[in-house]
């Protein structure tokens, strides 16, 4: 677990720490969070290209998963279901109405709005995205005995069994829709992949990944201000960095011990 936390950490913050200095990044902040909240495409399809949003980026990945033996998937899915509930307490399973319940809810407000044929703008996606946590939280009222360590744990496991009910679904679709059936095996796919929670899980995880970059990129401009440079002068060799810091940033201070960022090196002799 140790391990898993640190690689997780490495591959945030690496990319952050070895960028070069510029003061571009925030406008690709600001890019890559309209990427990851930007609301679906109103026709429900996939647009041939390159994806333009997270929500036709993820559904391009659950098809092609889809495809890939459901049957497999689905051993698989029911054998570590089974895990779950040899291995968890009665505790873990009193949690359980909470995370029915907010995703009842938000499954109920989906359906009311797919219906009424409105757009989803992305005012809209936005909040189906924090009605989820803000009715789980509200929810934990519902249960006895509510602790949030296994109201953790209730969710993980309850979102591994909409996953497995997903696949069975997927399973069943592939035995009994014939080919060139309108409501084709695609189109259920789709459906599964909207009203379940996929999507709103990676969109959590890819705002989690977007805000611990933020913060270090936060920290980092920090420690780059005039008069301190501490990021490039640690980043850099100590003979390369006297002149690289000063066409970077225009000037610099006089590192400790050196001969100054605007000394200009003697030539050498051929």
């Amino acid at each position: 677990m140790v391990m898993i936390v640190l690689t997780a950490a490495c591959w945030i913050v690496a990319p952050v720490l070895f960028r070069p200095p510029t003061g571009g990044v925030w406008p690709q902040f600001a890019e890559l969070g309209h990427f990851i909240l930007s609301a679906p495409a109103s026709s429900g399809r996939l647009l041939p290209g390159k994806a333009t949003t997270l929500y036709e980026l993820a559904l391009d990945l659950e098809l092609k998963q889809a495809h890939r033996g459901p049957g497999t998937q689905l051993l698989g899915a029911l054998a570590l279901s089974l895990l779950y509930v040899l291995m968890c307490v009665a505790t873990v399973w009193e949690q359980m109405p909470a995370p029915l319940f907010a995703w009842a809810i938000t499954f109920c407000v989906k359906a009311v709005w797919r219906l009424s044929g409105m757009k989803q703008a992305g005012l809209v996606n936005i909040v189906f995205h924090l009605l989820l946590p803000v009715v789980l939280f509200f929810s934990g009222s519902l249960v006895e005995n509510f602790g949030f360590s296994s109201l953790l744990l209730s969710m993980i496991i309850f979102t591994h069994i909409m996953h497995t009910v997903k696949v069975f679904w997927w399973f069943v679709a592939r035995l009994v829709l014939p080919k060139g059936s309108p409501l084709g095996y695609d189109r259920v796919v789709h459906l599964l992949y909207d009203f379940g929670l996929g999507y709103q899980l990676q969109v959590y995880a890819a705002v989690v990944v977007l805000a611990v970059q933020a913060l270090c990129e936060l920290l980092l401009c920090l420690l780059d201000l005039p008069y301190l440079r501490l990021r490039t002068w640690a980043l850099l060799n100590r003979r390369v960095s006297e002149g690289c810091v000063a066409r970077m940033y225009g000037s610099a201070p006089t590192p400790a011990g050196g001969a100054g960022d605007t000394a200009e090196a003697a030539p050498i002799a051929i």
